[in-house]
């Protein structure tokens, strides 16, 4: 009986190791009788530890004090992590993050200054921030992905990585707490902090160095974020890039091309329309160039004109096709700045997917849900695209 019951616990202890280090040959199995001699003898050292924990109180009991975060009487010595069985594909789901808006403007003063804001935003400032807030989201989902959230292993502190950085470049990470019995996330948000300031200073008594969770990542090949111009112009999906997605050329185009039922509707585009609800006030219009073939051809001359002009530019410049990352899909595009109207104006954005022969443009981006999109793997550096 005592022997099976130290095999119970051996087998506990490597099921557990494995779990956290996510090693696959912990032990070689084939030598059985050495291991299982050295677990007897107590040769063998685990140092997470998983049977016996030092009892102490939740972190989740916070003082007002920042400096009073954390027990004092807690060791440094041996810092460690877990992992979390299951996580939630949503944020809010995960954690209560409490006011989104109160987090993302906390988030937005303490990273290095950006323009977080669409061109729309300027006259709404009860929605500000959006592109900072479609970026945390991301920045959640993408470590959720990469298995980028870790926890202590008492379960009382969750971290991940913005992505983004302070004034000194040094990264910023999210700080959640146990939230309280039966509430309906088992997290919630506490703050932000960078190592060496405020939570920051003692963060490490809880988590190794190398424990700390990278910044999310969206990308696998570095090829993938620079157009290979050897592959030619990209094919683009007409139907999709001039039908379907019409509303999101820029308005001088109609007036130009099709002015009677853009006048119908012009005075019904207001500032900050959703996609969806802009899309459907174009039907009409819709109609009208997919029946009328002269219409159709000259709004066609416009974007493949756009494309050669665009793809000029790139062969010049390989800096001028601008990584993106596309949740749809879960993969790396590239956009292409367009000059629909006139040659000294970029005013939307083709999305174009690399295959094995060729790049495909997918489908047509306005510059607000290019420049939000292509913030997620970084700031774009680029003059066409900026907010």
């Amino acid at each position: 009986m005592q022997e099976k019951n130290l095999m119970d616990n051996f087998l506990r202890v490597i099921k557990y190791q494995d779990n956290i280090r996510g090693l696959s040959s912990f032990v070689n199995f084939e030598d059985k009788t050495r291991v299982m001699s050295e677990f007897v003898d107590n040769i063998i050292t685990i140092s997470t530890k998983p049977f016996k924990r030092k009892k102490r109180e939740a972190l989740d009991e916070i003082a007002n004090d920042q400096n009073e975060l954390f027990e004092p009487g807690t060791t440094k010595s041996d810092p460690k992590t877990a992992t979390i069985s299951e996580i939630p594909g949503k944020l809010s789901d995960f954690a209560d993050m409490g006011s989104m808006s109160n987090v993302i403007s906390k988030l937005q003063k303490m990273a290095l200054p950006e323009k977080w804001d669409l061109d729309i935003e300027e006259n709404i400032k009860s929605n500000r921030h959006q592109i900072l807030l479609k970026y945390f989201y991301h920045a959640f989902g993408r470590a959720l992905v990469t298995s980028q959230i870790v926890v202590d292993e008492c379960r009382t502190v969750v971290i991940f990585n913005t992505g983004l950085v302070d004034c000194h470049y040094q990264p910023i990470y999210v700080f959640l707490t146990k939230n309280k019995p039966r509430s309906k996330q088992e997290w919630k948000f506490n703050d932000f902090f960078v190592l060496g300031s405020g939570i920051g200073k003692r963060i490490l008594e809880h988590f190794n160095p190398c424990d700390l969770p990278k910044a999310p990542q969206y990308f696998d090949d570095i090829c993938d974020l620079v157009y290979d111009f050897r592959k030619g112009e990209p094919t683009p999906d007409y139907h999709h890039c001039i039908i379907d997605n019409i509303h999101r050329w820029p308005q001088s185009v109609h007036e130009h091309e099709c002015p009677a039922e853009w006048a119908k509707i012009k005075d019904e585009i207001k500032p900050g329309i959703a996609d969806k609800e802009k899309s459907e006030l174009f039907q009409q219009l819709r109609n009208v160039i997919k029946e009328n073939v002269t219409v159709y051809q000259r709004y066609k001359l416009r974007f493949d004109s756009s494309i050669d002009l665009a793809f000029k530019k790139v062969t010049w410049n390989y800096k001028t096709a601008v990584p993106m990352y596309w949740s749809i899909d879960k993969k790396i595009h590239l956009l292409l700045p367009l000059c629909l109207d006139t040659e000294d104006r970029v005013d939307a954005a083709l999305v174009v997917n690399k295959t094995a022969k060729g790049y495909i443009g997918d489908t047509l981006f306005t510059l607000d849900m290019a420049y939000a999109n292509a913030r997620l793997v970084c700031r774009p550096e680029c003059e066409w695209l900026s907010t």
